[in-house]
C-alpha cells in the first residue's frame, strides 16, 4: 500500500517516458482505477521501498516513506498528519486561540480600569447620572403599577 494525495493507491508498475527525466509509477487506487503518477508524489510503505531497493538498487533509494500514522490515518479516511493542509489547519487553530485569549485578557483589563475610575467617582461624591434605558412613559406606567393599591375599597 502506498499514499498518494492522501488516498490508499498500490504500484502496479514503475517506467521512465522517453520524453521526460521523471520517474513514473503506475498506481491502481481502491476502486480499481490506475494513473501514472510521478514518483516523487507517492509515498511508500517500508515493506515497499525495500521491495523497489531490492529490484531496482540505485533508482528506488529516495523515495518518500510514510509513517504509520499516516497509513493509518489513510485508511480511516482523514487527512494525515504530515499533510500541509494538516498543519496549516492546527496553525491556524493554535492562532484563534492565542488571539481570543488576549482578547479575553484586554477585555478583563478593560473592565478593571472600568470599575476603578467607575468607584473613584463614587468615593469623590460625584454620583454618575444614571443611564437611561427606556421611554421615560414606560417607566412611570411601571412605577405607578409598582405602587400599593389603595386599601379602602374594601371599607
Amino acid at each position: 500500500m502506498a499514499i498518494y494525495k492522501n488516498r490508499e493507491v498500490y504500484l502496479v508498475s514503475t517506467f521512465v517516458p522517453s520524453n521526460t527525466n521523471v520517474d513514473l509509477v503506475a498506481v491502481s487506487y481502491t476502486n480499481g482505477m490506475r494513473d501514472n503518477v510521478p514518483l516523487g508524489q507517492v509515498q511508500f510503505t517500508e515493506d515497499e521501498k525495500k521491495a523497489l531497493v531490492k529490484d531496482n538498487p540505485s533508482r528506488f533509494e529516495n523515495v518518500t516513506v510514510a509513517s504509520k500514522e499516516d497509513v493509518e490515518a489513510v485508511r480511516i479516511g482523514v487527512t494525515p498528519p504530515s499533510d500541509p493542509s494538516f498543519r496549516e489547519a492546527a496553525e491556524a487553530r493554535v492562532q484563534r486561540e492565542a488571539q481570543e485569549k488576549k482578547v479575553a485578557e484586554m477585555n478583563e483589563q478593560a473592565n478593571k480600569e472600568a470599575q476603578k475610575n467607575f468607584d473613584k467617582r463614587v468615593k469623590e461624591g460625584g454620583v454618575p447620572a444614571p443611564v437611561q434605558t427606556a421611554n421615560p412613559q414606560s417607566v412611570q406606567l411601571a412605577q405607578k403599577a409598582n405602587q400599593p393599591q389603595n386599601q379602602n375599597k374594601a371599607k
